[in-house]
């Protein structure tokens, strides 16, 4: 049951990272390459944090 409270948690950061990016786009196409990287390091965050959630799972 937690891991689905994770899941749900990672969907609302995920949803509120590409509403942000979305914004970014629409306000300004200046910022385009800016929201590219943001959209970008999120997706890498996000990546090491289910490579950390992963690792911590497999140390038990």
């Amino acid at each position: 049951m937690l891991w689905l409270l994770r899941l749900w948690v990672a969907g609302l950061m995920l949803v509120f990272c590409w509403a942000l990016v979305s914004y970014a786009i629409r306000r300004d196409a200046a910022t385009l390459a800016r929201a590219r990287a943001l959209w970008r390091g999120s997706l890498m965050a996000g990546g090491a944090l289910v490579a950390l959630w992963l690792a911590l799972r497999l140390l038990r």
